[in-house]
């Protein structure tokens, strides 16, 4: 917004609590010009009256973030699962899947929507309030320094790009939340703090704040349903695009001719450049259904680190398991593990069965192995296979990208 001859600005009698400008050593030529946090006081010579309050990006995102995960609870029974299916006290993944969630094999068919849906919605009430925090801080601080056009655009392509990185990752890893697109405002700010770092004051101060906010969220997304990969290349997009969008003139003259300093055109050109690269190729990879676990193994400690409290299988769904329906209608699903369980009277061997709540302890990692042969020796197979009425033969069924043998009833 430019200072036009009809109007003259008055600066705000209190400064606003949250703002990087707060840091300054000296209020930026945008500020002193009445270019940001101003007000018209008068327009043709009369007193202008503001209507309506600012529209505010980042209150709406909380609000619109909590009234989601309310019916995320409500979709739950209004209760939440166990701490070792969930320690975020938050709902099923059954529940997640539901609402949207991304898992890469749903991507694939068809539903690149929940690209962007799986933003909206948080695993529990703690990673909520965190994220939400991590939004307010960031996000206002955004808000009050730069136009809400430029805060917008950084959160929803870095909350994108971490869900398209992140699905190349961790395919089979139920993914939600907004913390890919809360780490690119963290790292736009970080962009920001360099590329503006003659104007800051305590410049180690603010440095280590924006250190140990890194660590901490870095540490909760070692939990289940919280995702590590959305969070680093949520920051790193956000970082490029902060370089490509918030540089502040220095001096006077940079505003005037408007103009940045070498090393901030410099930063810009890179930020953008890397970005755009970056997004192309995790686009392409997903594209092509590139499955970068089966290249780096490890990198799934790098999201989750299994604990006695919790299971990193609770994340991830899977559809390797092996089902045997007889003519008296019972079905028996044998999981990846080897484990044997029955299936409620009625079922069909579908996804559904595999990953219901009931059948929960059938999910594992794509990666695991085989069924081993001992499962065919379970004490219930043998007793159903002992009745003389049930004969069954071998078909072969697609199920979520992968081919799984299942068994069907002849008469």
């Amino acid at each position: 917004m430019v200072a036009s001859p009809q109007a003259t600005y008055r600066q705000p009698q209190t400064p606003p609590t949250l703002g990087v400008h707060e840091n300054y050593k000296d209020r930026p030529i945008e500020i002193e010009d009445g270019i940001q946090h101003a007000e018209p006081a008068e327009v043709g010579g009369k007193p202008r009256t503001k209507i309506l309050p600012q529209f505010k990006f980042t209150w709406f995102m909380i609000a619109i973030n909590a009234i989601v995960f309310l019916i995320e609870i409500a979709e739950n029974d209004w209760k939440f699962e166990s701490m070792k299916v969930n320690p975020l006290l938050g709902p099923s993944a059954d529940v997640l899947l539901k609402m949207g969630a991304q898992r890469s094999d749903l991507i694939y068919s068809g539903g690149w929507w929940r690209l962007i849906t799986a933003m909206f919605l948080h695993a529990g009430i703690l990673h909520l309030f965190f994220n939400m925090l991590g939004l307010y801080q960031l996000g206002m601080e955004l808000e009050n320094t730069f136009d809400r056009r430029r805060v917008v655009i950084i959160y929803f392509s870095s909350g994108l790009i971490g869900a398209i990185v992140s699905s190349v990752f961790v395919p089979d890893v139920v993914g939600v939340g907004a913390s890919g697109a809360i780490f690119g405002l963290f790292g736009a700010t970080f962009a920001e703090f360099i590329l503006n770092w003659d104007l800051y004051a305590n410049r180690c101060c603010h440095m280590a704040n924006l250190i140990v906010v890194a660590v901490v969220n870095l540490a909760i997304g070692l939990l289940p349903y919280v995702n590590n990969f959305a969070h680093l290349s949520g920051f790193l997009s956000g970082m490029g695009l902060g370089f490509a969008m918030l540089s502040l003139p220095t001096t006077r003259q940079d505003r005037q001719l408007n103009t940045r300093t070498p090393r901030q055109r410099l930063l810009g050109k890179f930020g953008g450049t890397f970005t755009f690269c970056f997004a192309l190729l995790f686009l392409i990879l997903l594209a092509t259904h590139t499955n970068a676990s089966n290249a780096c193994p490890w990198c799934k400690y790098l999201d989750c680190v299994p604990a006695p409290w919790w299971s990193c299988d609770a994340s991830t769904v899977s559809g390797e398991c092996q089902g045997e329906k007889y003519t008296n209608g019972t079905l028996i699903i044998t999981c990846p593990s080897g484990k044997v369980v029955q299936a409620p009277v009625g079922s069909d061997f579908t996804a559904a069965v595999c990953t219901s709540g009931n059948l929960r302890q059938c999910t594992r990692a794509v990666n695991k192995k085989e069924p081993s042969n001992r499962s065919s020796r379970s004490p219930l197979l043998q007793h159903l296979r002992s009745k003389p009425s049930i004969v069954s033969t071998p078909t072969t069924k697609g199920y979520a990208g992968k081919r799984q043998r299942v068994y069907s009833s002849c008469s």
